[in-house]
């Protein structure tokens, strides 16, 4: 993996750029603007981590988990088994596009990515890897031993691509397929399958 330039750690009163961001996004069907807004709130006056959650629209339970301000990144736990990642990566000297991830755990982890511009437009073109189960699979080795590639897919059925931040900027996607399969059927594909997680550095 690649390193990428630190920036030093900055904690003050006034919102980040990203809790900015979370304020500015389109209302969402669990999290409208007041609830952002209470989130927020509570994040930075809880005592304990038990004291962040609040009201969603639905009722349920809703948390800002963690802001890392120095890495525009923040992560919002919108139910038990939902999540969501937002994350600022910079394109120019002044202008940013917004990554929001949105995983469901329930209990193996997939993922949704999307991306925005400025104002939360949403991009057509990814710069961010969409990756499918033939990324993951060994096509040379399925090739050599005369396997059949549509089988292997098939057995896999529902890949599980699971999308994540770390706290240094570094983009994991990952396979989780072990997670989902009996071990009986897993065993019938796991030497054909090259990686389980890829993880990829943003450069400008």
């Amino acid at each position: 993996i690649m390193s990428v330039f630190a920036q030093s750690e900055q904690r003050s009163v006034a919102l980040s750029a990203i809790e900015r961001s979370f304020l500015a996004m389109p209302d969402e069907d669990y999290l409208p603007m007041e609830i952002r807004k209470q989130m927020v709130a509570q994040y930075h006056i809880a005592t304990e981590d038990s004291l962040r959650w609040v009201r969603n629209r639905f009722n349920g339970k809703s948390k800002i988990e963690k802001i890392v301000p120095k890495n525009n990144w923040m992560k919002i736990r919108t139910s038990e088994v939902a999540s969501l990642e937002l994350k600022l990566l910079p394109v120019g000297d002044s202008t940013s596009v917004m990554v929001l991830i949105y995983s469901v755990c329930g209990p193996t982890c997939a993922s949704q990515v999307s991306v925005f511009r400025s104002g939360w437009v949403s991009m057509r073109e990814s710069i961010v890897p969409r990756l499918s189960i033939m990324d993951f699979l060994d096509k040379e080795k399925i090739q050599k031993e005369e396997q059949n590639l549509d089988k292997i897919q098939s057995i896999i059925d529902i890949p599980f691509i699971e999308y994540f931040f770390d706290e240094k900027d570094v983009l994991h996607v990952r396979l989780n397929t072990d997670k989902f399969l009996e071990k009986e059927t897993f065993d019938k594909v796991k030497d054909y399958i090259k990686t389980f997680e890829y993880q990829y550095v943003w450069h400008v």
